[in-house]
């Protein structure tokens, strides 16, 4: 019994890419309102994803539903691509040679032939600058991410502006669908394909609210699969760094985890835009510490460590001969300072030396000599001493001054 989950993805609060008066959020629903009206007419049994789940709550509805890819479920969920390029692409689970590759080739192939667009290829998930689609890697149908035309192309966007085209580009998917589950589509009795129930008429019974809605949406019971055991078994996710994952956590947990490794990495807060971003990501923690070990921010961190690392060592030697000079410049400093006090006082001594003797009071005139006493007695030392020049006494002293 063929069973699909059609997922759109974005919702109102993160709506993707945005080009002039195209908004990617309603641009997929369109495409899978019109895929899944004529999936019903097909008689084939399909789910709608609640449209206003985020990432994390969007998988873990799917996964609570029961569809498994033992049964030959499927999910597929559809995007709008930007770029410049023309048509459509498609992503795969891990790296192929699986149901989710051949499920993505048959979209692929037969939209485009329907719709007359190129067929951009199928690629594993591997291979996206993500590195990882969360939508194909952690569902558990056979799943495949569809990206419909080019936003910022004119030719596409001519094309996503018309209804009767984009009904065209879901006939072309749904006979994808049909080519995968290998129906007559010629045949449309009961034990081939069983009619489809509307929406409202889906197997729930009670309603459950998702972190981060305002919604209330229908919980899916798990139908019964064929024999393959309890459809809420889901066993551990493969990931590529080869450790065993959990199933998604809340929006909440994952931004909760993701300020705490932008932190712990790359040492600052994660801004608005970065945190949305990762969070619609859905990555398991070790999935978000390597893409943060392998930004270019964190290379940038790791090059100016080193870098610091390599002139540490001349730094603290320069602190050292800074502190030296300015050692070595006092010392000169107080030098200067007593020589110039030295010259202050040799300048106030020239100074005395140059003013005229001050006279207090009238000396008696000198007693002549004896004239029995001849020239020569006159002479003596005592009067030597009073004929002194005065550069003598400069000179004795600026000496007594030195010494």
């Amino acid at each position: 019994m063929a069973r699909v989950l059609i997922s759109a993805g974005h919702t109102q609060k993160e709506p993707g890419a945005i080009h002039e008066n195209l908004k990617e959020v309603e641009l997929t629903r369109k495409i899978a309102n019109k895929v899944t009206a004529q999936l019903r007419q097909k008689g084939i049994i399909v789910l709608s994803v609640p449209p206003e789940l985020d990432l994390p709550d969007r998988i873990n509805w799917i996964n609570q539903t029961g569809y498994l890819e033992e049964t030959e479920d499927i999910c597929i969920e559809f995007h709008i691509n930007d770029g410049g390029k023309s048509g459509l692409e498609g992503w795969y689970k891990e790296r192929g040679k699986n149901k989710s590759e051949k499920l993505v080739n048959d979209i692929l192939e037969l939209a485009c032939k329907e719709a007359k667009l190129t067929n951009q290829g199928a690629k594993s998930e591997y291979d996206h600058p993500l590195e990882t689609l969360a939508f194909v890697h952690n569902t558990n149908p056979t799943s495949a991410l569809i990206e419909c035309l080019y936003i910022d192309n004119p030719e596409d966007q001519n094309f996503l502006k018309d209804d009767s085209k984009l009904e065209v580009l879901a006939t072309g998917i749904v006979n994808g669908v049909i080519k995968f589950f290998d129906i007559d589509d010629t045949l449309n009795s009961s034990d081939q394909i069983q009619k489809s129930t509307p929406m409202t008429q889906a197997p729930f019974t009670q309603r459950n609210t998702f972190p981060g809605s305002q919604a209330s949406y229908p919980q899916p019971i798990a139908t019964q699969p064929r024999s393959y055991g309890s459809p809420y078994s889901y066993g551990p996710t493969y990931n590529p760094l080869g450790t065993s994952t959990s199933q998604p956590k809340s929006r909440e947990e994952i931004k909760e985890m993701v300020r705490m490794k932008y932190q712990q990495i790359l040492g600052r807060k994660v801004n608005d835009q970065d945190l949305n971003y990762f969070v619609n990501l859905g990555l398991n923690e070790d999935q978000m510490i390597r893409r943060l070990v392998q930004s270019q921010e964190h290379a940038e961190l790791i090059k100016n460590g080193q870098e610091f690392k390599e002139l540490k060592p001349k730094h603290d030697k320069l602190i050292i001969e800074v502190k030296e000079l300015k050692t070595q410049v006092r010392d000169k400093d107080n030098i200067i300072k007593q020589q110039n006090g030295l010259i202050v006082q040799k300048n106030r001594t020239i100074q005395q030396l140059q003013m005229p003797p001050q006279i207090t009071q009238e000396s008696p005139p000198p007693e002549s000599p004896p004239e029995s006493l001849g020239m020569a007695d006159v002479n003596t030392p005592e009067t030597q001493t009073e004929k002194e020049s005065f550069f003598d006494k400069l000179l004795r002293r600026l000496n007594d001054i030195f010494d």
